[in-house]
């Protein structure tokens, strides 16, 4: 189903937000043109990296609020 929609999917989401905080543009760039080669969407994939964001944000501010979207948790 994530073929079809054009999106990552969460691990590949997160790798991408690992690569961001940890500065490492080339492996974030590589992973980006991977995804784009591989048919993803790429406003899917922004918007995906958008609620991992949120997530992350609301995690740190609100940790014992339920609010998170649900596709990430304390493993990714």
């Amino acid at each position: 189903m994530l073929e079809v929609l054009g999106l990552a999917g969460n691990l590949q989401t997160a790798q991408l937000m690992e690569h961001l905080l940890n500065r490492d543009v080339p492996a974030a760039l590589l992973l980006l043109e991977q995804l784009y080669d591989g048919g993803k969407d790429m406003g899917a994939v922004l918007s995906e990296l958008s609620t991992l964001t949120r997530d992350l944000l609301l995690r740190k501010t609100a940790p014992k609020g339920d609010l998170l979207s649900g596709g990430y948790d304390e493993a990714l």
